[in-house]
């Protein structure tokens, strides 16, 4: 627990977090149907990570801490 994140400018899926982090949502985005996760205010969601990202991962892919 408490690596929760959130992305700024695109999904998760399909490119938004750095390859081969273990993710899962802790809020879903509106849009996602069949997700069990409470639903998010935020755009794409909250997520929480299997390790903390760097600095440098966290710049490159326009993520934040939540």
């Amino acid at each position: 627990m408490g690596n929760r994140y959130r992305t700024t400018i695109r999904p998760v899926m399909g490119g938004g977090i750095p390859d081969g982090v273990k993710w899962s949502f802790v809020e879903a985005p509106h849009d996602l149907p069949m997700c069990p996760a409470p639903r998010s205010r935020h755009r794409y969601g909250v997520i929480e990570t299997d390790r903390p990202l760097t600095r440098d991962e966290l710049y490159h892919f326009d993520i934040i801490a939540a």
